[in-house]
């Protein structure tokens, strides 16, 4: 079901809340509002459309809209929080998923290449477990060289596929992917490609991506309303259902 609704829900909790400013001609008398639903198996979606003619926004109009629970807020401008009750979502950084989907892909089409996973404190080892189980040569670079050995071996018996594991960078084997899921404040020592979640604060003569959309399926595409941003609502929706 998609489309606007008089149904009033009791609690705005287990749903995404998107609110769309569109600035109309000021001879109209006053400014405007209206909920649209979006429903489907995926999730509920409540977008906002205000319109807005005068100066200032009446924060009264969207406060009167929002479901209590409802959790923070996609907007298509940034909103005094404070006058609207309700935290506005940011994002900081690309998708982990959409960047495990990207290395997927990317070893699908490079059979046989080598990428290393740059995981110091083994805070990514979900990622590493899911690219070495879909038979990628995968070599880690980290300082819990322990936890990952002991993790290799186990799942060499299951998967005997090429894993290995470093301390540095510099001492793995040839690779031409980096996965490098935090921020990178140093140069690395391989022209290979790297994908990060995060701008790196120096700059690299390496081809770096940065840029990782959540993976999504059509039912997820439908739920989002028209306005509103592709890469913030996959990301809030990534947030409200993870489990998705």
């Amino acid at each position: 079901m998609k489309g606007r609704s008089q149904i009033r829900k009791e609690s705005g909790e287990g749903m995404i809340t998107t609110i769309e400013i569109r600035r109309e001609p000021a001879f109209f008398l006053r400014d405007t509002a209206r909920r649209e639903w979006y429903i489907n198996q995926k999730g509920r979606v409540l977008h906002i459309v205000y319109h807005q003619r005068g100066k200032k926004i009446r924060y009264a109009l969207l406060r009167a809209l929002l479901m209590p629970g409802g959790g923070p807020v996609l907007c298509s401008r940034a909103l005094d929080e404070r006058a609207l009750g309700a935290p506005q979502f940011t994002f900081r950084g690309a998708s982990l998923r959409g960047l495990e989907e990207a290395a997927l892909a990317w070893g699908e089409r490079h059979p046989g290449e080598r990428l290393c996973l740059v995981d110091p404190d083994a805070r990514f080892y979900f990622t590493a477990e899911k690219l070495f189980r879909r038979g990628l040569c995968l070599t880690v670079v980290t300082n819990m060289t322990h936890f990952y050995t002991r993790m290799a071996q186990q799942q060499k018996r299951l998967f005997p596929r090429q894993w290995t594991v470093t301390d540095r960078l510099e001492n793995a084997p040839s690779c031409s992917l980096v996965l490098h899921p935090e921020r990178i404040s140093s140069a690395l020592p391989t022209p290979a490609r790297v994908f990060t979640l995060y701008p790196p604060t120096v700059r690299l003569p390496n081809p770096v991506c940065t840029h990782f959309l959540p993976p999504a399926d059509e039912a997820v595409l439908s739920l989002k309303p028209p306005g509103v941003d592709l890469e913030g609502f996959l990301n809030l929706y990534e947030y409200a259902y993870p489990a998705r």
